[in-house]
């Protein structure tokens, strides 16, 4: 059974915009679902493993802000807004906002998995997002996203040039039709949508047997 379509504009979420810029996610379909469906999640089928990641990833949190709180930073944890278009309406919620007298303010976004392109693609998109949403367009952040082994650092003019790459694919995200599915063993092993929303989802098939031509 396919999920509702949302009222009004269509509502995308900030990890799922960066996996979409980066190629995490090439399969547009699950993109645009997230947006314009109110979606009944897929089950998980590591759950096991997603509440082992939630409990590593409190626990970063955690020893992030201990370490900037101690330098004097005034931290806000998981700091949720939302930026309303013409075309779409985009939320987040940032990991860590850090802010200190005479110093830019701080987007930290602490990862414990597996680097990927979009941890830091999801920071810019914070930081060209956040002072919309507090209603200070031309206010400046600078990024960090902190892994268990090292940190990647982001300044501002990356976030500038990028950001009428995110406005476009919002606004095509928006108003576009549904788009066709991409399905592939990658793209469908962490896709949140169901089989009511999309029935092309990559099923493993049984391996043929080898050829004797070579």
């Amino acid at each position: 059974m396919a999920s509702p379509i949302r009222d009004g504009l269509p509502q995308f979420w900030t990890t799922h915009i960066a996996k979409a810029l980066s190629g995490d996610q090439p399969c547009q379909l699950s993109t645009w679902l997230g947006g314009h469906h109110v979606l009944d999640k897929r089950p998980r089928e590591d759950a096991s493993s997603l509440a082992l990641w939630k409990t590593n990833h409190t626990a970063l949190l955690h020893q992030i802000v201990e370490d900037f709180r101690r330098e004097e930073w005034r931290c806000s944890v998981e700091s949720f807004f939302q930026v309303r278009g013409q075309s779409a309406i985009l939320s987040g919620k940032a990991d860590i906002i850090a802010q200190q007298t005479d110093f830019r303010p701080l987007i930290i976004d602490g990862k414990s998995g597996k680097p990927r392109e979009s941890d830091i693609i999801q920071v810019i998109i914070e930081m060209v997002m956040i002072p919309l949403a507090w209603s200070s367009p031309t206010m400046m952040f600078d990024g960090l996203v902190v892994y268990d082994t090292h940190r990647v650092a982001i300044e501002p003019k990356q976030a500038e040039e990028l950001k009428p790459r995110i406005f476009a694919l919002l606004k095509e995200l928006g108003t576009m039709p549904r788009p066709e599915p991409s399905p592939s063993q990658s793209n469908c092993a962490y896709c949140d949508v169901a089989e009511g929303d999309c029935a092309a989802r990559w099923q493993e098939v049984t391996q043929a047997e080898a050829v004797t031509e070579f």
